[in-house]
């Protein structure tokens, strides 16, 4: 329920919209309660959120993000809702240091079926071709992401041989996979050392790609008019091979029917020469979910994560060979 000192705030935000709040109510997050407000107003329901544009650590500032979000309505983006616009013409309302933004409110089912995750494909293919046409070289966003892989990974090997060492309940799955995990490691960085994927990740500095950054099943809504992208906060240019690969391991449960759909989505616009289904490849099995819980574990924390890590673990393996298969097919 939302307090009087909500309620007194948000009418002020959607008043600078030029609406008229009726109605107030507050919605969780996966991570966060009471992460956005669903305001009923004069004009019908629509969301509003604090930017917190905070993703993988780096926070980017307002006014690069509210630039990307007039790329997307500027070119029509069709899987993202409807930005709302105050009365002067701006995307967000600051309220005492902090950035509030407003959109349609998006309501719908669950990402389900083959369809939807061809949808899902285009939909990213889609974003990941809005990018200017001329703009000065940058650096790698993927080959970024890989330096930090590569400190994670070497720190994951160094955290193994103390969990294993506690020799408790929880542990006993590094134990017994823990090794498989530096294999699939190694595997990855042999893949990425290929001359081929080396001069895709040098020509990335031309193309910088859009991103939406946080891809999951929450944020993904089948609604009336099609699949809608939410939870914005993480839009920036980053690694659209990264992207893929982050999707399909967050959204296809690792089921090879709902893996194929997404990537024959995803290339029937963007097609993906062999070098850059390698790097995704590469980028899917490295068992970053395995070094969080090892780096929880080691620091005294909870094992939080290490029953669902062994539940598909398996399956993870399985989905891992099938995306090497896709990787090599002409």
């Amino acid at each position: 329920m939302p307090s009087r000192y909500e309620k007194a705030k948000l009418k002020s935000i959607t008043r600078r919209y030029g609406l008229h709040l009726i109605h107030l109510t507050t919605h969780d997050s996966l991570y966060k309660k009471n992460a956005v407000y669903c305001a009923k107003t004069n004009k019908g329901k629509s969301l509003v959120k604090a930017l917190n544009a905070k993703c993988q650590g780096a926070t980017l500032p307002q006014a690069k993000f509210f630039s990307y979000v007039r790329r997307l309505t500027a070119s029509k983006y069709p899987y993202t809702p409807r930005w709302l616009k105050t009365r002067t013409g701006r995307y967000s309302v600051n309220f005492r240091g902090n950035a509030y933004y407003m959109t349609e409110w998006i309501k719908g089912r669950k990402i389900d079926d083959v369809h939807d995750y061809e949808s899902l494909g285009k939909a990213l293919a889609h974003l990941h071709k809005l990018r200017k046409v001329q703009q000065p070289p940058t650096a790698s966003y993927t080959l970024q992401r890989i330096k930090e892989f590569k400190r994670e990974g070497h720190l994951f090997r160094v955290q193994l041989q103390n969990v294993q060492r506690k020799k408790t309940t929880p542990t006993k799955w590094f134990d017994i996979y823990g090794e498989s995990c530096v294999h699939l490691t190694n595997d990855a960085w042999r893949i990425i050392d290929d001359p081929r994927v080396k001069r895709i990740l040098v020509k990335e500095r031309q193309h910088p790609a859009l991103i939406h950054g946080d891809v999951t099943i929450p944020n993904i809504v089948i609604h009336s008019r099609g699949l809608v992208l939410i939870d914005w906060d993480c839009l920036r240019t980053g690694s659209k091979y990264y992207e893929v690969a982050k999707t399909l391991s967050n959204t296809t449960y690792y089921k090879p029917v709902l893996m194929d759909a997404f990537l024959h989505g995803y290339e029937s616009i963007s097609p993906l020469k062999s070098s850059e289904r390698l790097l995704i490849s590469a980028l899917f099995r490295l068992p970053r979910e395995a070094w969080h819980v090892a780096r929880r574990i080691g620091s005294g924390r909870s094992h939080k994560g290490l029953t669902l890590l062994g539940e598909t673990w398996h399956d993870r393996l399985n989905a891992i060979r099938h995306l090497d298969e896709w990787a090599k097919a002409e």
